[in-house]
């Protein structure tokens, strides 16, 4: 079998060594000295040689795919293998917006509150329908239930507990797993919402996503209740008492280029977390989106959040930026659902849910109905060649499905990079798998 270097290897020399990145596998491997000769003696035209040679590296570069039969059109497959993973019935996420209100008033927020948004019971038993048809499935293994919003402890008694409690017997019944999220702010959590969700006794860690704003005093700037009140104590305590309750809590630092080095402050404040309930914790980065034009050095826009992210692993605690981590976007799969709260459905979380962006509705008996745009996502998916045909695609994906559909008809990288950027993706990627800082 003739062998070639493959389309998604990126190679980068440094001292005497050769590092090796696939953005298809994820894998990532470092060539020494002896080794760099070999794969230079070999790489161009007669790589199948080297398994006499040198079997057990041509044997790993083939198991991760380094390299791969010269007659195999990389794009087109790993495409295929995208369609296989979109259409599985294997799982089946539900996410579930019990209401658009929210008790804060960030300025940044995408949605429009809305008072009077709370989810109905007749909402609550479709999506209970949903999932009792969905679990009768042989293929399924695996339901999410997802609450979103708004703020959904806003609705806790009336539509979080009944949906988790009567969508685990469904899940125990039939053998199925259950995985159970929120995005909250948290500042609304009790002792007895987590007893409440505890006495459900479910096989998984629930696990929350939570935001910080900055320290304590820049937090408070930004994350008021309405009234005008700071909410870091509150949040930093919800915090604390999910993961003395073993639930896996994912803390979202919000940053600006102005305040990010503030987040080096929220250090002391974990500390007194004991070490058997920091393990549950874990940290990453999201840009406040319209900061993303703000006049700033550029050199210390990348460098600053490092030099945070750098301190909090020297701390102890996991960090990792997620914003280039391989990771398919759930809004371009047909294995999920947002549900809002007045039975409109969406396949984005991201955007305001107003009624001519839905993609559909879930009818009382938990029928999904779709409708024309939910069509047009779908078609979305895969007709970007630009994107499809690009080395970096499976660490990218060509951005949201949400940024698809509005980008204009023709062929575009829509985030508009260059070879640099690219590059800088990739290096981004190296780093949150290794010490390696190329």
């Amino acid at each position: 079998m003739i062998m070639k270097t493959s389309f998604y290897t990126y190679q980068k020399a440094y001292d005497d060594k050769l590092l090796m990145y696939n953005c298809r596998t994820d894998s990532l491997i470092v060539l020494n000295k002896d080794l760099c000769l070999l794969w230079n003696q070999y790489k161009d035209d007669k790589l199948e040689q080297l398994e006499n040679v040198h079997p057990s590296l041509f044997k790993c570069l083939v198991e991760k795919k380094f390299i791969v039969d010269s007659e195999l059109v990389e794009p087109v497959d790993f495409l295929e293998e995208l369609r296989h993973s979109d259409e599985t019935d294997e799982e089946f996420t539900i996410y579930v917006n019990p209401t658009l209100n929210c008790n804060l008033r960030c300025w940044y927020c995408y949605e429009k509150h809305r008072p009077q948004s709370q989810m109905h019971n007749d909402v609550k038993d479709a999506i209970l329908h949903l999932v009792e048809q969905k679990v009768q499935n042989p293929t399924l293994k695996r339901i999410g239930l997802s609450f979103f919003g708004g703020e959904p402890l806003l609705e806790f008694k009336s539509i979080v507990m009944p949906l988790v409690t009567e969508v685990s017997k469904f899940c125990k019944q039939h053998g199925k797993l259950l995985n159970v999220s929120f995005t909250s702010n948290c500042s609304l959590l009790s002792e007895d919402m987590v007893q409440q969700l505890n006495n459900v006794q479910l096989t998984e860690p629930i696990a929350w996503q939570i935001t910080i704003d900055g320290n304590r005093s820049v937090h408070d700037q930004v994350r008021k209740t309405a009234s005008g009140k700071g909410s870091y104590d509150k949040i930093l305590n919800g915090i604390r008492l999910l993961v003395a309750n073993n639930m896996k809590v994912l803390v979202r630092f919000n940053y600006q280029n102005s305040n990010v080095l503030s987040f080096l402050d929220v250090i002391e404040d974990f500390k007194s977390i004991p070490e058997q309930y920091a393990k549950n914790l874990s940290f990453h980065f999201q840009r406040i989106w319209q900061d993303k034009d703000s006049p700033f050095d550029m050199e210390e826009s990348e460098t600053n959040p490092q030099k945070v992210e750098k301190a909090f692993l020297d701390a102890g605690f996991t960090f990792s930026t997620k914003d280039y981590k391989p990771q398919r976007c759930y809004a371009d799969s047909k294995n999920s659902i947002v549900v809002n709260y007045n039975g409109l459905i969406y396949n984005c979380t991201a955007q305001d849910f107003v009624e001519d962006e839905s993609e559909g509705k879930l009818m009382p008996d938990g029928e999904i109905k779709t409708n024309a745009k939910y069509a047009l996502r779908m078609q979305k998916r895969y007709d970007n060649k630009t994107c499809i045909n690009c080395n970096i695609f499976p660490i990218c994906f060509g951005g949201c499905s949400q940024k698809q559909m509005n980008r204009p008809n023709q062929d575009m990288c829509i985030k508009g990079w260059d070879t640099d950027k690219k590059e800088k993706a990739i290096q981004q990627r190296i780093r949150s798998l290794s010490d390696l800082y190329v």
